[in-house]
């Protein structure tokens, strides 16, 4: 389902990763997949040591990413224009192909979404990593819905949701999106996404608890 969100990681006082995403931006869809990242020391241990080094991400010039971008649309296009195949096992895999292009350079694709975490851990000085940052896409809170944001300072996951969550009083409000305005490029934001859960890597939920929370209800009980 398409919900727009990003994938953030914090360290040593700046926004490194701000992965946009495209698709199944809630708890159950990509907040999960964050949260099974960070529940593993060994995957937050490699994510430090990639940003610490150096050369192992790389920001793509313009030229680079109209050419992926470009490669993309083609394999996607081809990928559709085929007839599907009539051999049963050919066409299971066939149809489990959801984002036809994605592979050509995941990292910068829309459709990696928390993936990014495991492609960045994954960086060697042989293979770098292309990052793009879109920080500001924080500003656009009618479709920014989610925020994860991986903070290897304070140690903590933090969930943003949007403002449109919040009216209709689905969300419970922990905070503001203050530490955001810290951003140079969001310090005038005319409105940012709200804190609605707080969870410290050594006392993470399990994926139920993690998805259940994200209700007033839930959070209500919480607090009595």
């Amino acid at each position: 389902m398409g919900t727009r969100h990003l994938i953030l990681v914090y360290y040593k006082g700046q926004y490194r990763i701000a992965q946009y995403g495209q698709w199944d931006g809630y708890p159950e869809g990509q907040g999960a997949t964050v949260l099974r990242f960070v529940s593993d020391p060994e995957n937050l241990s490699k994510l430090r040591a990639v940003l610490d080094a150096e050369g192992m991400l790389y920001e793509p010039t313009e030229g680079q990413l109209n050419d992926w971008y470009a490669e993309m649309q083609r394999a996607c296009q081809e990928h559709y224009a085929r007839p599907p195949p009539t051999d049963e096992r050919e066409l299971e895999d066939w149809c489990n192909v959801l984002h036809p292009g994605q592979d050509i350079c995941p990292s910068v694709s829309r459709d990696t979404g928390a993936d990014i975490l495991r492609l960045v851990a994954d960086a060697t000085a042989e293979k770098p990593v292309p990052v793009v940052r879109r920080i500001e896409f924080l500003a656009d809170t009618l479709f920014c819905e989610w925020a994860y944001v991986v903070d290897l300072d304070e140690h903590v996951l933090e969930v943003y949701g949007s403002l449109q969550y919040l009216e209709t009083g689905v969300l419970p409000v922990l905070g503001d999106g203050s530490r955001f305005r810290r951003v140079e490029s969001l310090k005038d934001a005319e409105s940012l996404p709200f804190l609605v859960g707080r969870f410290p890597f050594d006392n993470l939920p399990s994926k139920e608890e993690f998805v259940s929370s994200f209700t007033r209800a839930e959070a209500e009980e919480e607090l009595d």
